[in-house]
């Protein structure tokens, strides 16, 4: 059964994408500006020419995202996870560029040092429906001491996440500040 050019281009895509690209699902141009005209994964065109110019295309422009990623600096990492505490992470950049543009997304689930006031504010949560269901069932007193609770814990876990992300804010201007000819996005959370 011989190979299609759209199947073979669709695994380069998929190749080139899983190594951290964006590929255009229905035509469009990628990174460097090279068209790639995709039609779907329904069109069977098997002329060998047309599967040489959608992997040359795929590969220019391979090449062109590699060496762009190769030549960015990244601010450095702004958790302590970084360094070994809590929970490891290993990537030099806390954001996914390519799920989203906007500065620090995902910080507060990927940045190990807000786990302590992430699992502070679930098991507040949870204090607080135990509170609920204590006045609901007649009981007062766990009614008050589960609210109360629940208060203290989600608040002291919001000002730990809060705190955190403040301390983020300011080692990234510190870092643009070191790096003047970095150009500087205001922050957008």
């Amino acid at each position: 059964m011989p190979r299609t050019a759209r199947k073979t281009t669709a695994e380069v895509f998929q190749a080139v994408n899983d190594i951290g690209s964006t590929v255009p699902a229905r035509g469009g141009t990628y990174w460097s500006g090279e068209p790639m005209h995709s039609k779907g994964d329904d069109d069977l065109d098997e002329v060998p020419e047309a599967l040489a110019v959608a992997t040359a295309a795929v590969a220019r422009n391979a090449v062109h995202r590699a060496r762009t990623l190769k030549n960015t600096e990244y601010p450095p990492c702004t958790s302590l996870a970084a360094k070994g505490a809590l929970m490891p992470d290993n990537s030099l950049d806390p954001v996914d560029h390519s799920r989203t543009a906007r500065q620090h997304a995902g910080e507060t689930m990927k940045a190990g040092v807000n786990a302590p006031g992430l699992i502070a504010t679930g098991v507040g949560v949870v204090a607080f429906f135990f509170g609920l269901a204590a006045f609901a069932t007649g009981e007062p007193m766990f009614g008050t001491i589960g609210v109360v609770l629940a208060v203290l814990l989600i608040g002291g876990g919001m000002t730990w996440v809060v705190m955190n992300h403040r301390k983020a804010h300011d080692r990234q201007k510190d870092w643009h500040r070191d790096h003047p000819e970095v150009p500087y996005e205001p922050p957008t959370s």
